[in-house]
């Protein structure tokens, strides 16, 4: 091999060996963020792949090296096999049928492995056929296990078995293949696709986190909807202000008492603005129990007796007043406040 071929052909090893660099670090970093176990799986795959560069490109040298060429096989075999473990463990711990999905592929690997040691590299294309036949089967549970993941047809689902699809036809064709430009050509694509595996796993892990945010914020409005249904169908009146006074939300029986729509006054409107007594905000304790008047929009005073206590939450604090109407009157003059301050 002339030397602006073995420079090429670093440069394409090189290459790939970035790709898969790249494709590692957003694992990695969902892994130290998540800590999920078969994230740490796909990581071991990934850096066996790179390891499999390193004798790759001794062998552009030293082409009849028999060590060299089994130990490329072994990083070969065992990234996929490390990355089908990965793909069982999405689902839970490694049932038995799935370590024997593993297990038997591996012991007619270690069985071709050991032809080769003793007997060498075949001469003839049955026999590399006979060879590859585990590595072909590896291959095959790996697309059927990217296709059993139960994600739904997403994106990364697509990916990652078009990808292992992918890789089972060019690992079932380079056999047929003699050594030419065209085997170098499915062999080097052959190692573009390992990193791809690597990606969809990551598209994988956004869309999971996508469906749990989702999930999340659907329980939280489902939860949101129900709290307001049994706070519209209280018996009182129940208004929550933020801890400046400004109204946050209230209930169905403060419409009827006060005569506004809840469009009209959460987050509009002052709950002073709401009482005949000035400045009642300010004259409020973290508890206080007291006597006022309210104003309907379209006229008439009520009196009411009120009950309001401070809620303290982890970013800021509410009010929340519960109001019960105890007669009607004809006399707009407002009274002052009568507080019964309480101490919880």
């Amino acid at each position: 091999m002339d030397s602006t071929t073995l420079s090429y052909q670093y440069i394409a090893q090189l290459f790939v060996v970035v790709l898969n660099g790249v494709m590692l670090l957003p694992l990695v970093l969902n892994w130290l963020g998540k800590h999920k176990p078969y994230l740490m799986v796909f990581v071991a795959a990934g850096v066996l792949e790179i390891c499999r560069q390193i004798p790759n490109a001794y062998l552009a040298i030293y082409v009849d090296d028999l060590a060299l060429v089994m130990v490329s096989l072994l990083l070969q075999y065992t990234a996929t096999a490390v990355f089908l473990v990965g793909l069982y463990c999405i689902g839970g711990p490694l049932r038995k049928r799935q370590y024997i999905g593993v297990l038997l592929p591996s012991a007619g690997f270690l069985l071709v492995m050991a032809s080769i040691g003793i007997q060498g590299l075949p001469d003839n294309r049955a026999l590399w056929l006979i060879y590859s036949i585990p590595m072909s089967l590896l291959s095959l549970l790996l697309m059927w296990q990217a296709w059993q993941l139960r994600q739904g047809l997403s994106a990364g689902k697509i990916l990652l078995v078009a990808t292992a699809l992918a890789l089972l036809g060019l690992r079932l064709a380079v056999p047929f293949m003699e050594v030419s430009d065209l085997f170098y050509l499915l062999y080097y694509l052959e190692n573009m696709l390992f990193p791809l595996l690597l990606a969809a796993v990551t598209v994988l892990e956004l869309e999971d986190a996508n469906r749990r945010i989702s999930d999340m914020h659907a329980r939280r409005k489902q939860s949101e909807q129900e709290l307001q249904f049994i706070v519209d169908n209280a018996l009182d009146v129940i208004l929550v202000t933020d801890q400046v006074g400004l109204l946050q939300s209230w209930n169905k029986p403060a419409e009827a008492i006060f005569g506004y729509t809840a469009e009209q006054i959460v987050g509009k409107m002052h709950i002073d603005e709401l009482f005949c007594d000035a400045n009642l905000n300010s004259k409020l304790d973290d508890y206080a129990e007291f006597s006022s008047r309210i104003e309907h929009l379209e006229g008439g005073v009520h009196e009411v007796d009120v009950r309001m206590r401070t809620v303290v939450g982890s970013r800021e604090s509410h009010m929340v007043f519960v109001i019960r109407s105890r007669k009607s009157s004809s006399d707009n003059a407002a009274e002052p406040l009568e507080f019964k301050s309480i101490k919880v």
